[in-house]
């Protein structure tokens, strides 16, 4: 980070100086070090010079001031994109987004999706799936639900990835059954579940007990030739342990090695823990 600085004050003091995109370019390399409030700085010393910025500069020090939670400058820098006379693009209106969710402000982001698409703008995957993540995030998974519908109709579907979200999130709130009739829907519209899928239906009914739609969905599994995973079994290890079936765990694990899984210290960890729970400090 350093040397990008060193070389960044290099350049300013340059004549003739670089362009905007060697300037950009370092901006973007210390954001990814995540060294937001530097980025910043250099930029206003960059600005001072009388150095123009470019869209690409403008939608960086965005992402900057909404990961430091300055969403007030962070407005501020899309009026300067207007003013210059740039259009915002996707990258700049999914990154306000992302900051107005990660910052609690979800209700803005949703109008502001509501005047963007008024305005004739389309949104892409990834601002769907930042809007319907930040729903689900504060609790509310029917509007994530909702979202996915409203999606049927435009030219954006909703992908695996949305659908995934809303299903660990219901199943992480109990709502097995909806979890369930979501997963049967993704099928109807020819989206295939994957392992993070079963796995989050896997958790909702280890989290209610119900372990013979487990084994179930572990047939299912089976039967897609999907591979399963260590956390998939550790999350049924975990369950059976909680509730004090030390003996099923233990079956669990062998079917985990049967099926080319390795027990990892997680496993290990969890198995310790349900014979402390049981009382069977000896046994461990």
């Amino acid at each position: 980070m350093d040397d990008a600085v060193a070389l960044f004050h290099r350049m300013v003091d340059m004549h003739p100086r670089p362009s905007v995109v060697g300037f950009t370019k370092i901006l973007g390399t210390i954001v990814k070090m995540k060294y937001y409030d530097t980025a910043i700085y250099l930029y206003t010393q960059m600005e001072s010079k009388g150095i123009m910025p470019f869209t690409v500069t403008l939608n960086i020090m965005m992402n900057c001031y909404c990961h430091v939670g300055q969403m007030g400058f962070a407005f501020s820098v899309m009026g300067k994109i207007l003013k210059l006379g740039y259009r915002p693009s996707v990258v700049t209106l999914t990154t306000l987004m992302k900051g107005l969710c990660a910052n609690g402000k979800l209700l803005d982001a949703l109008y502001i999706h509501d005047e963007i698409l008024a305005k004739g703008f389309r949104f892409d995957e990834v601002m769907y799936g930042t809007l319907i993540n930040g729903l689900c995030k504060i609790g509310e998974t029917s509007f994530a639900i909702q979202m996915l519908r409203k999606m049927e109709g435009q030219l954006v579907k909703p992908n695996l990835v949305m659908y995934n979200i809303v299903v660990y999130a219901l199943c992480k709130d109990g709502l097995i059954n909806e979890a369930h009739d979501l997963c049967s829907e993704m099928i109807v519209r020819r989206i295939s579940p994957d392992i993070i899928t079963y796995s989050s239906l896997i958790y909702g009914f280890c989290h209610v007990g119900h372990w013979n739609e487990v084994s179930l969905l572990l047939n299912e599994i089976a039967a897609k030739d999907i591979g399963l995973d260590v956390c998939t079994f550790n999350i049924i290890v975990n369950a059976l342990c909680k509730e004090g079936m030390l003996l099923q765990a233990h079956v669990m694990c062998d079917m985990m090695i049967e099926r080319g899984q390795l027990p990892d210290l997680i496993t290990y960890t969890i198995l310790m823990n349900g014979y402390y729970l049981k009382n069977k400090v000896d046994e461990i």
